[in-house]
């Protein structure tokens, strides 16, 4: 069977980039709407993984506030069954 088609990680994204910049600089203008492409598509995925470490800094810092028994409730059931309260700690 053929394996399915999964999303490319950030690196294999970088790195297409970088063969898409260089095939501009060697074999001229033709390849510039592919290197725009990718450049755009490494800029999503950049940007995605910059949520995603702001939104893991955010948990974190609940935690180290000692507000964990939330992320106790979520971890045993899966967001979609959680019932998530916020209280003051202390």
């Amino acid at each position: 069977g053929v394996a399915p088609f999964s999303d490319p990680s950030a690196t294999e994204l970088e790195w297409c980039l970088a063969v898409a910049a260089y095939l501009v600089i060697r074999h001229g203008d033709a390849y510039i709407p592919t290197f725009e492409r990718l450049e755009y598509e490494v800029e999503q995925m950049r940007r995605k993984l910059g949520n995603r470490e702001r939104a893991q800094r955010v948990l974190a810092t609940l935690n180290l506030n000692g507000s964990d028994s939330w992320s106790r409730e979520v971890g045993s059931q899966g967001l979609d069954g959680a019932a998530i309260t916020f209280a003051r700690a202390g």
